[in-house]
C-alpha cells in the first residue's frame, strides 16, 4: 500500500500481473483482501477493466457494495451501456450510475447542460479541475 499519494489517499496496485488473473480475481484470498481493505478504509474504489472487454469485471463485481460505471460522451453506445449492466446484473450485481466523461459543456449551450445536469455545477466543477 503507498500511503498519502495525495492527502487522504492510499494506492494499493496490482503488483506484478500474473499468470492466469480470472483465477487469482476469483481466490479467497482477493475477496480477504477488499473484505480487510473496507474495514480499515471509508472508501475501496476498484478499477475494472471494460466489461465487455473481458471477463475481469464480471468476476470482481459481486464484492463490491456499489457499481458505477464509466461511459464515453458521443463514443460509448446505449447498446454497450445497456449490454453492460446486463451482465453484472447476471452476477446479481446492480449498477447505482454511469459517471460520463469526455464531455465538454459549452458555456452557451443550455440545452445540454439541462440533458446533462446543472449548467452551473458542471462550469464551476469543470473550470476548478482546472486550475
Amino acid at each position: 500500500v503507498h500511503k498519502e499519494v495525495l492527502p487522504n489517499l492510499d494506492v494499493l496496485q496490482c503488483g506484478e500481473y500474473p499468470h492466469d488473473p480470472a483465477e487469482l480475481l476469483l481466490s479467497a484470498n482477493f475477496r480477504a483482501t477488499i473484505r480487510a481493505a473496507s474495514e480499515q478504509y471509508d472508501i475501496v474504489l476498484l478499477d475494472a477493466p471494460a466489461i465487455l472487454a473481458v471477463s475481469d469485471t464480471v468476476t470482481m463485481a459481486p464484492v463490491a457494495d456499489s457499481i458505477f460505471m464509466v461511459a464515453r460522451f458521443a463514443d460509448t453506445r446505449a447498446g454497450e451501456i445497456s449490454e453492460s449492466v446486463k451482465r453484472l446484473a447476471q452476477t446479481g450485481s446492480k449498477v447505482e450510475g454511469i459517471l460520463l466523461n469526455g464531455f465538454k459543456v459549452s458555456r452557451g449551450n443550455y440545452a445540454q447542460s439541462r440533458r446533462y445536469g446543472g449548467y452551473a455545477y458542471d462550469a464551476y466543477y469543470s473550470d476548478s479541475l482546472t486550475k
